[in-house]
């Protein structure tokens, strides 16, 4: 089976990132995950379409998550066609694509490594909560961007 997932990466405490989540303006469908203390993963996807990218986007929100939460990396995946991209952000600034050309490490490896996130989360990680159907602690589904609004304290 294929894995087709768009993820952000980020730090930060509990509140801060819910408020950052919650701030968000975005056509998406969110899922917010909290693997560690201060570690978050942001899965994303197109409402009825979760196997389309929306490449453009995710990377958006991962420039604003960086500049609340100071650095955020955006992840595309999808097995069908071995993409794999990550891109660091910093304070809301593009650092640095990782990808298939040259890299030694996968990239999104080399993408959690050089976040500082490697400690909290590895790509199998990654791809296991961006797979994940439990254990999120908000979620805003497909609603309207000026209807949208984050459940809090979804399933445990």
């Amino acid at each position: 089976m294929s894995v087709v997932y768009e993820a952000v990466v980020f730090e930060a405490d509990a509140p801060a990132a819910r408020a950052a989540v919650d701030r968000l303006e975005t056509f998406l469908s969110l899922r917010l995950f909290q693997p560690s203390a201060r570690g978050f993963v942001l899965v994303c996807w197109r409402p009825g379409a979760a196997t389309r990218h929306a490449t453009r986007e995710v990377e958006r929100m991962a420039a604003e998550l960086s500049r609340a939460c100071g650095c955020a990396l955006a992840v595309h995946h999808d097995d069908r066609c071995r993409m794999a991209v990550a891109t660091l952000y910093r304070a809301g600034a593009r650092v640095r694509q990782f990808g298939p050309a040259g890299e030694v490490l996968a990239p999104t490896t080399a993408g959690l490594e050089a976040a500082g996130f490697a400690g909290w989360m590895t790509a199998a990680d990654l791809r296991g909560w961006a797979c994940a159907d439990e254990r999120w602690v908000a979620e805003r589904a497909d609603w309207p961007s000026e209807a949208a609004t984050i459940l809090a304290n979804g399933p445990a």
